[in-house]
């Protein structure tokens, strides 16, 4: 029967029933995930603190970061994003942190979301990670996403997620990403490293499996193109003995 409103300067509860306003949580909140009838997550300046919406009772759950968003998997896991901290993951009062060191792209994260119970989407200075859980959250596997693969070279602000696409807010705009093609393209490129277009060789154009060109001195050019950055600094030959 209440909306709590994340503020600069508080976290509010408004009444649906009666339209009134009440403060709950005096720090300036960034978000704020419902666990209950009762209680909520704020997301804060000062850490993540849970807060009774009845007496306003808080209790600090993780210090010394600022959270920026958090997301519901189910009724006991809930993600959280922080500004230096990686993602944070709470799951029967139990507390996981994900770094960089676990690979994600950085430790600064803007936004998490939940697309499935066990499938968390994020997003930071850096791109996208996608973080798929097993074994009740014990175990997991980090895919990440980078302008290589599609996602726009700009500042990533917000995102939401609908119907297998990515409506992805960044400083230069709107992008919306197909989410399944994006999986995929990713899952092609890890058996990947270098793809032959056609090669042309005296106004002809060669794109079969099996090409054959006899020995001649005239000069054959060879078209390719890289899944990634990396594969184009590593197969790139310096000469065409080489």
């Amino acid at each position: 029967n209440y909306i709590i409103i994340a503020s600069s300067n508080s976290s509010l509860l408004l009444d649906k029933e009666t339209f009134l306003f009440s403060e709950i949580f005096l720090e300036r909140s960034y978000d704020a995930i419902p666990i209950d009838e009762k209680n909520v997550y704020i997301c804060s300046g000062q850490g993540l603190f849970k807060v009774n919406v009845d007496n306003c009772d808080y209790t600090s759950i993780i210090p010394g970061y600022i959270f920026f968003s958090g997301s519901k998997a189910s009724n006991n896991c809930y993600g959280f994003a922080t500004n230096a901290g990686g993602i944070f993951i709470v799951h029967n009062d139990n507390v996981q942190q994900l770094t960089k060191k676990d690979g994600l792209l950085s430790n600064s994260i803007t936004k998490v979301i939940f697309e499935t119970p066990h499938v968390l989407w994020a997003i930071g200075n850096k791109g996208v990670n996608r973080i798929v859980f097993k074994n009740n959250y014990k175990t997991y596997t980090i895919d990440t996403y980078t302008e290589a693969d599609g996602i726009p070279l700009a500042t990533l602000n917000d995102f939401y997620l609908y119907d297998g696409f990515m409506y992805l807010a960044t400083s230069k705009g709107l992008e919306i990403i197909n989410t399944n093609d994006l999986i995929t393209q990713k899952q092609l490129k890890k058996n990947t490293k270098l793809v032959l277009n056609h090669i042309n060789y005296r106004d002809s154009i060669f794109n079969h499996t099996d090409i054959e060109i006899p020995y001649s001195k005239s000069s054959i050019d060879i078209n390719v193109s890289y899944p990634d950055y990396n594969s184009c600094l590593l197969y790139t030959s310096p000469s065409p003995r080489d």
